[in-house]
This record gives structure tokens, sequence and C-alpha cells, in this order.
């Protein structure tokens, strides 16, 4: 009897993560109101929802449930007076792990126009100059959000890890912690 060795190949490839949208059949009327990206976007997806029931590190958020945000949403009474608040708009677009808003900055001396920040209790964590610009690094993170786990990124190779380190110290400073606890 002829033994035939074994041929043992790649690992398959984990099935890719599921997206926190998907793409409509057709496109729909946004009404005007929303940045043109947001139209654009909303025009052709729809948001898995903000609630509790989707499986996902960041929750899109449907167009229903895109909320305008203000200076006091954001601070205290205090300090949402403070010059730096002076005339702040933004949306709440998504939520990502723990339900941390995630918002588009429309107007403001706080972040330029289109940024996306998310609000970590009482600091804010700038994840991209725009949203198609941040949604396109969580595409290439599988849909989580790393700018919000910070203290995950041991889990990551050591080249993916500066990379992100790389991108958040580029939007925040190199004065924000970045890092992640315990990292230099």
């Amino acid at each position: 009897m002829r033994r035939v060795p074994l041929r043992i190949g790649p690992a398959p490839e984990p099935p890719p993560k599921p997206r926190p949208f998907t793409v409509l059949a057709k496109l729909r009327f946004v009404s005007p109101g929303l940045p043109s990206d947001l139209t654009a976007w909303y025009s052709r997806h729809e948001g898995v929802g903000l609630d509790g029931s989707a499986m996902h590190a960041v929750k899109l958020g449907k167009l229903a449930e895109v909320q305008p945000v203000h200076a006091s949403d954001l601070a205290s009474p205090s300090e949402a007076a403070e010059p730096r608040y002076e005339g702040f708009r933004g949306l709440r677009i998504a939520v990502g792990l723990s339900g941390v808003p995630i918002v588009y900055v429309l107007a403001g001396k706080l972040y330029r126009f289109g940024t996306v920040f998310a609000q970590e209790n009482a600091s804010r964590f700038v994840l991209d100059t725009s949203h198609v610009g941040w949604l396109a690094r969580l595409a290439r993170d599988e849909w989580f959000e790393w700018g919000l786990a910070r203290d995950r990124w041991g889990e990551l190779q050591k080249g993916k890890a500066q990379l992100l380190r790389r991108h958040f110290e580029r939007l925040n400073g190199t004065g924000k912690s970045v890092d992640p606890p315990g990292e230099p």
C-alpha cells in the first residue's frame, strides 16, 4: 500500500466581520440638511442602528437616528461656556464600545468641519478627519474601532499597533493619551 503524503495548506481565512451597515438595493432620497458626504453615504446605506441588539464593535446609526449634538451634550455647563465650545454643532452618527457616542463635527472651534470623534467620559478622542476616511480605516480594521480600545493594542501585531499609534498621534497630538496603559 502506497502512502500519500498529506498536504496541509494554509489555515482557512476566518469569515469577514459583519459590517455595521447594509447596502441598500436602490438609492433613496435623503432630505437636505446633512453634509454632502453623509447625504451620499445614507442615500446608499443604512446603519445597523444604535440599540444594543446588533453585535458590532461600532454601530452606525440609522438615518433616523442621526441626532444633533451641542456643546452642552459634551461638557459640563461651565465648560460648555468656554470659548473653545463657541458655536459647536455636531451629529451623533454612531456609538462605539460601551455606547460611547461618535460625533461628526458640523461647526465650531473645537474641531474642523467633518472631523469624527468619540466622547469618552469627559474627554474627546479624534478618530479621523472625515467620515469617508473613518469608514475606510474601520473597513481595514475589520469594523473594530481601535481608537476606543487602546488598552487592547497588545493583541495586535507590533507593526499594526505602531501604525495606529502614529495615526492617532497625528490626529490628537502627542500630549493626548494615545498609548495603551503601561506603554511608553
